[in-house]
């Protein structure tokens, strides 16, 4: 069945008054009413008519006639029940034409297995000739309505209630100053029609943009509003020069006339005289004009049933000369256009937009957009899920920021009778998602001004620049967020140990405050340092000045020793000095005097080359003569234990006899009884890890491996760990009481290898009470994939 709808149009006709109660009135004189209401499209009166006559008669052909009635008064519910009546006591399928609408209107109230159900009989049925097509398209849209998704970051609202109103409103356009037109009979009752009723007519209404949205739309003059006519389908030219619009003539809410206008911009606001468009006019349907750059140039497109459509109304275009007159229509060809009807289409950059319930949809007319790839429209899209419901979606109006407008029948609003009988105008637009971090910061439960908030974002497992706050004045910090992203606090105060948090936006898809509450511990208050005593003649191992076995280069570490050395040769130009090297007890005692001896060479070349006259330094190698602890010759010892053995030592020979230095210098005098010595320094606590890469080896997809990292505190004063992190495809167990100086701990990984696949490297952070407070460590592990 082809709609004509103008659009719909809520409104009853007056019919033969009776004086007496409806129960006491001949059926044959209801039946007469009813069928008088019918013939002239009065469906509001018709079904009430017809339910009359039913109650008496129980007759298929008036509860038809019901369902017809409730289904042009767009009430699918109540038209779903009567077409039931009567398909479900069909069970030869008689009425094909009733099943099939049947399955339409269980399609539209959104029962998709049902109306599945229906069509895939009729099909089978052997008497679905004239609807095969039809039906098809039916099944693909149910498969497509089960498939999409409301995008989540969909946002549609209605215009609001000093535009939309109980009957209907649509056709919505926006002048350059973001005014907006539509057109609506403004009216919130059923609209009687008799000799004495006010104009029942639809006109177009403006209502001017404010701050808070639109105000209670005006009806335009008499000069656009023509009386007596329905006039609708209000669009602009590009350039505001032109206001197009039809002015049509319906009957029980069907167009019987639809003719097109446009208007010349008079300036100000002002709108010519509306001149009919009668080279496109004819003994035919023309609605929805609207302009459009297309084809090489600008064309009018519109919505026709005349002769040369694919089926019902079909979209035409008609170019538009430099005069500004009309060439021929050409119908935009089947990759818009179907068997069905095509109407209200808008063009917007290189997408023309339009309704359809020829193409596949959720329901009733869905919203569809054609890509021009600059000589052609390409095959039809489905708008999805939000734009389009299983009701009438239509006018979709692109504007800017993607955002707009759409009309539909969908819940939401407001109706006379049902709730899908009438059109209302929505926006629509993406959501403002605001997700913010809100942190507040604490020593104990005392508010704790004066701290600095880190926040990272992850990125591929690595963290990004931070985003950096400090508050002097208070302890609370705001921080906006970005959806599914993963985020690293790290909160600092000066004489506090920082405080630390791992989270997620990931799936946040509503506006969110992230809470957190951080609370600092002090850190125990600065001494002075403690100071020692340097003496002459007395020999100070520099306790970082090791060798490899075999090898008389100085390592990296020795040189803040050595630079010591230099600082103190610096500040006491007399000083002389004795640099004496040693080694372990392996080897021949003549190659260990030799390899000593080199050493001391080249512990002297380093302060020699940072300026130390020669003079003041004598290199003595002193080989396995002075061994330091209990690994002399044939005793079986450590690697570490002979290390120690191979050192440097200085003596202060001439100049000051004693020196006060810092304790925690690098330098520790040393006890000729042999004793093992130590580090008198006080350095606090350090993290040292026995490997900073560890390989896990392999696991299979979907397994967990468990790992450990080692460290020891190579420090002198207790090691804190206040919190280790990784991904979140790693739980971390570290220990909890604090690391004496000297004592080793573990890091316990386990990887969950859940939707991993290949070589992964992780970054393990470890925070604790050392400088620099994060400590770093990494381990590899390859993820067998399983086929």
């Amino acid at each position: 069945m082809k709609r004509l709808y103008f659009f719909f149009l809520f409104l009853t006709l007056t019919v033969a008054g009776f004086s007496q109660p409806l129960d006491e009135i001949p059926y044959k004189f209801k039946l007469e009413a009813a069928d008088t209401a019918f013939a002239r499209l009065d469906f509001y009166n018709a079904a009430e008519w017809y339910e009359e006559c039913y109650k008496e008669s129980r007759d298929p052909a008036i509860a038809q006639r019901i369902a017809i009635s409730h289904d042009k008064m767009r009430d699918y519910k109540r038209a779903e029940r009567w077409y039931a009546r009567i398909v479900q006591k069909d069970t030869a399928t008689e009425y094909p034409d009733l099943k099939f609408e049947y399955g339409r209107l269980l399609k539209k109230n959104a029962k998709y297995d049902e109306a599945e159900q229906v069509f895939n009989e009729l099909a089978a049925s052997g008497k679905a000739m004239p609807y095969e097509e039809r039906i098809e398209s039916e099944l693909v849209g149910i498969v497509l309505a089960r498939k999409l998704k409301v995008p989540e970051d969909l946002l549609i609202e209605t215009v609001g209630n000093k535009v939309n109103t109980r009957n209907s409103e649509a056709s919505p356009a926006v002048d350059e100053e973001g005014n907006l037109y539509y057109i609506s009979f403004d009216q919130n009752d059923v609209i009687k029609v008799t000799s004495k009723s006010e104009d029942y007519h639809a006109k177009i209404m403006q209502a001017r943009k404010t701050d808070k949205g639109y105000n209670k739309g005006k009806a335009m003059s008499d000069k656009i509003n023509r009386p007596g006519f329905h006039n609708s389908h209000v669009s602009f030219a590009p350039d505001g020069s032109r206001l197009y619009f039809t002015r049509a003539i319906a009957e029980g809410g069907e167009v019987t006339v639809s003719d097109m206008y446009y208007c010349e911009s008079g300036g100000r606001g002002g709108w010519g005289a509306p001149q009919a468009i009668t080279s496109l006019n004819g003994e035919f349907i023309n609605k929805h004009p609207v302009v459009a750059d297309l084809f090489g140039g600008e064309v009018l497109l519109f919505s026709s049933n005349r002769p040369g459509t694919l089926g019902g109304m079909d979209l035409f275009y008609a170019p538009i000369n430099r005069d500004g007159s009309f060439g021929s229509p050409v119908n935009l060809g089947a990759a818009v256009n179907t068997t069905g009807d095509e109407v209200t289409p808008q063009f917007d950059e290189s997408y023309l937009y339009f309704s359809s319930d020829g193409h596949p949809t959720l329901g009733g007319f869905d919203i569809f957009k054609s890509e021009y790839d600059g000589s052609k429209l390409l095959a039809a899209e489905n708008m999805g899920k939000g734009i389009n419901t299983s009701v009438d979606d239509l006018y979709y109006t692109p504007g800017d920021n993607d955002a707009g407008f759409l009309v539909s029948n969908r819940d939401g609003t407001r109706s006379i009778k049902g709730k899908t009988c009438c059109d209302d105008i929505f926006t629509f637009g993406k959501k403002l998602i605001i997700i913010n971090l809100i942190a507040s910061v604490f020593e104990d439960e005392t508010p704790l001004p004066g701290a600095t908030i880190k926040l990272y974002q992850k990125i591929a497992e690595e963290l990004g620049f931070p985003d950096v706050q400090k508050n002097d004045e208070g302890n609370e910090f705001t921080f906006a967020l970005d959806s599914d992203r993963g985020y690293k606090v790290i909160v600092e105060r000066e004489g506090y140990y920082p405080d630390t948090a791992d989270f997620n936006t990931v799936g946040v898809r509503e506006s969110k405050n992230f809470r957190g509450t951080f609370r600092l511990k002090p850190k125990p208050k600065e001494t002075e340092p403690e100071t020692e005593v340097l003496t002459i003649y007395e020999p100070i191992r520099l306790n970082n000045i090791y060798y490899d076995l075999d090898d008389d280069k100085i390592l990296p570490d020795a040189e803040p020793d050595l630079d010591f050395v230099y600082d103190l040769m610096t500040k006491y130009p007399d000083m002389v000095i004795e640099l004496s090297s040693h080694t372990d007890s392996r080897g021949k005692d003549n190659y260990n005097l030799d390899l000593s001896q080199r050493r001391a060479n080249s512990a002297k070349q380093y302060l020699v080359q940072r300026g130390i006259d020669t003079k003041r330094i004598q290199a003595v190698g002193y080989g396995e003569k002075r061994i330091i602890n209990r690994c002399t010759n044939g005793v079986d010892c450590s690697e570490e234990e002979h290390r120690r053995n191979r050192r440097t030592e200085f003596t202060i020979l001439e100049g000051p006899q004693t020196i006060e230095v810092r304790k925690d210098r690098k330098s520790t005098p040393v006890n000729d009884q042999g004793d093992d010595g130590g580090s008198a320094s006080l350095n606090g606590p350090i993290l040292e890890f026995e490997k900073t890469e560890i390989d896990l080896g392999s696991v299979r997809e979907g397994q967990k491996k468990k790992g450990v990292l080692k460290f020891k505190n190579t420090g002198d004063a207790d090691l804190v760990i206040e919190i280790a992190t990784a991904c979140e495809c790693t739980e971390l167990e570290w220990p909890r009481e604090p690391i004496k100086p000297g004592e080793t701990g573990e890091i316990l990984i386990e990887y969950n290898s859940e939707e991993k696949e290949g070589q992964q490297d992780v970054t393990v952070d470890v925070f604790a009470n050392t400088e620099p407070v994060v400590n770093q460590a990494s381990f590899s592990i390859f993820v067998e994939k399983i086929n």
